[in-house]
This record gives C-alpha cells, sequence and structure tokens, in this order.
C-alpha cells in the first residue's frame, strides 16, 4: 500500500505530530508498506495538494490535524482518506465558529477517523454521533532514540519538551518553576509573537536555558538528564513527550487536562496540577523527594512497557486504512 500523509509542519520540526508520522512510516516500511510525508501551511491551497497527490498517485491519503490538513480533504471524493484528530483541532478548533464546519467536514467525508486519545473520542461521538461508526482510538507507540546528549547543567533539572506556541504554555513554567533549580526547554519557535514574548521573558534568568533543537535521536539521553519532566499544555491529544518520558523512567508533572489524564494516573504513574499554586507545591516535594521520583519513574516505566507500542500502534492503523478503502 502507498499512503500520502500531510503534515501540519514542517517535517524539520521537532514535535509530536512530525514524529508520530515519523514513527508511523518506519513501521509501515518494515511491512513493505511506503509512506511519502508532505507538509501543508497556512499559505497552501487545494491546487498545491492536488498537484502533490497527483504526482504521488497514492492509495490512500491519511490528513493529520482535522482543520490544518483536513481543510483539504473534502476535496478528494475519489480516492480514499482518512484523518487523524490531532489534539487542537478538537480541543480548540471545533469550538471555533470559523473552523468548527471545517472539522467536522474533513471527519464526515473521511473514511476513518483516528484519535490516540479517548476524552476527544466520547467528545466527537457526542458532538456528531453520525460519525461513531469511523473512529479509532489508536494506541500510542513510542520509539526513542539513544545519541548521547549533554545539556551542559549542574543540578536539578527540570524538562519540558515542546514547541513553543500558546497551546503549550511554555511561559507558565518559566516563572513558576524554584530559583534553586533549572529549567531546560527545548522545542522550535512555532508561533512568533508568542516567541518573542518567551525569549524575553527567559532573557537574563541564569537558571533557565533553551535549546531550540534536540534530535530525536538524542531525546534518550536527554530525559534521562532530566529530574522531572514537565507538561504544562492547555490541551494535549495523547503527548509524544510524556509517552517517551514513562518509557524512559521519568518522573513527570503534568496540566491535569483531559489527555494528560487519560495518560496519567495521579500519584502512580506521574503528578497531575490543578493550578500554579499546585504545581509549584508539587514541583517542590518532587525536588526534594528522590524516593517519591524513583517510585514514580519505575511506575511509570512498567505501566509504557505494558501499553506503548508501534507494532500494535500501526496494526490498528492499517485496520483503519483497509476500512477507508472499503467505504
Amino acid at each position: 500500500m502507498k499512503v500520502l500523509a500531510f503534515s501540519p509542519f514542517s517535517l524539520d520540526t521537532i514535535g509530536g505530530n512530525v514524529v508520530t508520522l515519523m514513527r508511523v512510516r518506519e513501521e509501515l516500511a518494515r511491512r513493505g508498506h511506503r509512506m511519502e510525508i508532505e507538509s501543508v501551511s497556512p499559505e497552501t491551497t487545494l491546487d498545491d495538494v492536488r498537484s502533490v497527490v497527483g504526482e504521488s498517485k497514492p492509495d490512500l491519503v491519511h490528513f493529520y490535524h482535522a482543520y490544518k490538513t483536513g481543510r483539504f480533504l473534502p476535496g478528494f471524493p475519489e480516492i480514499p482518506t482518512v484523518v487523524t484528530l490531532s489534539g487542537t483541532d478538537i480541543a480548540h478548533d471545533i469550538g471555533d465558529a470559523e473552523k468548527r464546519p471545517v472539522v467536522k467536514a474533513a471527519m464526515d467525508e473521511a473514511g476513518a477517523v483516528m484519535t490516540y486519545n479517548i476524552s476527544h473520542a466520547v467528545r466527537i461521538r457526542t458532538l456528531f454521533p453520525e460519525v461513531v461508526g469511523k473512529i479509532t482510538v489508536l494506541p500510542k507507540g513510542v520509539t526513542l532514540g539513544k545519541e548521547p546528549f549533554d545539556p551542559g547543567i549542574e543540578g536539578f533539572l527540570f524538562f519540558l519538551p515542546g514547541g513553543i506556541r500558546p497551546v503549550k504554555n511554555n511561559l507558565f513554567a518559566a516563572g513558576a518553576v524554584g530559583e534553586d533549580a533549572h529549567l531546560l526547554f527545548a522545542g522550535p519557535i512555532l508561533e512568533e509573537e508568542y516567541g518573542r514574548e518567551f525569549t524575553e521573558k527567559i532573557s537574563g534568568q541564569d537558571r533557565v536555558h533553551y535549546h531550540e533543537r534536540i534530535p530525536h535521536e538524542a531525546m534518550g539521553s536527554a530525559y534521562a538528564r532530566a529530574d522531572v519532566v514537565l507538561n504544562t499544555s492547555l490541551s494535549e491529544g495523547i503527548s509524544n513527550v510524556l509517552v517517551e518520558a514513562m518509557t524512559a523512567g521519568r518522573p513527570i508533572l503534568a496540566a491535569a487536562i483531559p489527555g494528560n489524564r487519560d495518560l496519567i494516573e495521579n500519584g502512580v504513574t506521574g503528578i497531575l496540577y490543578q493550578s500554579e499554586e499546585d504545581f509549584r507545591a508539587q514541583a517542590r516535594r518532587l525536588q526534594k523527594d528522590a524516593g517519591r521520583r524513583e517510585a514514580l519513574g519505575d511506575a511509570a516505566r512498567a505501566h509504557a512497557l505494558e501499553t506503548f507500542s508501534t507494532e500494535r500502534e500501526v496494526d490498528a492503523l492499517l485496520e483503519a486504512y483497509r476500512a477507508a478503502q472499503a467505504s
């Protein structure tokens, strides 16, 4: 099978959507299938996408993100299509009066609708019962590279990987970690105005550090160096960062939002905070209690080994592809 996938971000961007597509592409290739990945931007037109599809001649087209790429999906009634609900499309775009009809049209026209998030699937089934029969909740896969990474930081380290954009709420963490710990951000600036505000806020803070790009092949080493991995997002699908951190056996402090609640058992495989005050208290407790960090990390790793599998992820993905072809 030849699949053409459209990504909402450039392929040189280190981020969850791209990492997921790259991981899936590798496993599909191992099974004898081929996936080509093309990125789109707000300036991309339907004619641009049609041109790529015409040149590729795929057996199926996969639109990743129901708004950013799915806006093109109704333009291809002649070919099997699927759409992945990525996170912000359901958490934010579905509540926007202009974007909601676009997301709905993508789901209506797709032969299969996929998500990694049970909460998002439940929400879609409630809002749009007519697409219930198309929805698949995929199990999450994970890959961790083993290349070395040394941030050159001595002392206790909180680590927050993720693109610099409002939905990741990076600025919250920049002002909430105590002065006796280090905080490392890693990820590209994806929204320019927010990026300027972020850069200004961390400028001159000796214990706040920023790496624009850590190669995914080195993320295993980056997690190993972290004492606590953070997630401060306003919304998530199922966070690749948290799946990777759990696989690496790291303690997690994450926002208590639907995607994170689906992933983490609070107090067992990680800590979910409810407010800035709660964040500060939990961060301080984790910083002081090495035994608690170890227990959380061990439980997270055990859960990850039982739960996350690229093989199962692609098994379910191929079933959805075949359902779309059959429809």
